[in-house]
């Protein structure tokens, strides 16, 4: 189906929305192949042939891509279907944020929350978190849902407010062009990817990915996401704590098992 519309779009021949969306609807559960292709059709598309994506589109392409990347009933053998989910949400997640795809213009909030609650509940099923060292490589898994989720927030905050007076006069043409939603991140965004960003590396990263972004545009987070941060903040402080207090054992620890030996020592010496 590809080829053929490759084919048509060459000819200099416009790519219809119902050709696009059976492309979709096509797609099929458990072949990656499948939603790499619609990916493809989405960067080329928009690239060559100046296709833009409508919402139900948008909808369709996310859905689609999803259902491909996950296993068809059962797991495969020996691959944790939450890795998967993990991966088809991720990969899903760096599409929306990718502005080629021409997505993050057209997908409407709810369709981004199911697709972050996708990304959480991968995210704790394969436990994943922000291992000491790793904030350096970009390319690891843990960095690359922090910054799609980022990247979702800002894209979302940005079409929701009057970006384009702050833009040259051709960009703000280009950007209103493709703009077709204008819809913001709603408190369900905020709190989902609050939750996910503090699974993965904390509360301070959070606050500067998801957070700050978000109040900054004056909108207010709910009452589960002020809650989800007081009991973050005093989980933090506790574990503060203790490894504090491991660490003066630790130390006490030492300090005697140094003085034994120099006792030892000395008890050598004298004989």
């Amino acid at each position: 189906a590809l080829f053929l519309l490759r084919t048509k779009g060459a000819g200099g021949q416009a790519i219809r929305r119902s050709e696009f969306h059976n492309l979709c609807m096509a797609s099929r559960p458990g072949w990656k192949t499948d939603a790499v292709v619609i990916h493809t059709a989405l960067l080329e598309f928009k690239r060559c042939n100046s296709f833009l994506v409508e919402e139900y589109g948008a909808k369709l392409a996310m859905e689609a891509m999803m259902k491909s990347m996950l296993p068809s009933g059962h797991p495969s053998k020996g691959e944790a279907f939450g890795e998967r989910r993990l991966n088809a949400a991720l990969f899903v997640t760096e599409a929306f944020a990718n502005e080629k795809t021409g997505l993050c213009f057209a997908a409407s909030t709810d369709c981004v929350d199911t697709m972050l609650q996708d990304l959480y509940q991968g995210v704790q099923e394969c436990e994943l978190k922000i291992s000491p060292g790793e904030e350096e490589n970009e390319s690891s898994i843990a960095n690359r849902v922090l910054n799609a989720v980022e990247t979702t927030i800002f894209y979302l905050n940005r079409r929701a407010g009057p970006s384009e007076k702050k833009m040259k006069k051709r960009a703000a043409r280009k950007y209103l062009k493709q703009l077709v939603s204008k819809e913001g991140p709603s408190v369900a965004t905020a709190h989902v990817g609050a939750q996910i960003c503090t699974y993965v590396d904390g509360l301070d990263c959070a606050k500067a990915r998801v957070l700050t972004p978000y109040k900054r545009r004056g909108y207010k987070i709910s009452d589960e996401t002020a809650e989800l941060v007081n009991r973050v903040k005093e989980e933090e402080k506790v574990a503060a704590e203790a490894a504090a207090a491991a660490a003066a054992v630790e130390q006490e620890e030492d300090a005697e098992s140094e003085e034994e030996e120099e006792d030892a020592s000395e008890n050598q010496t004298e004989k």
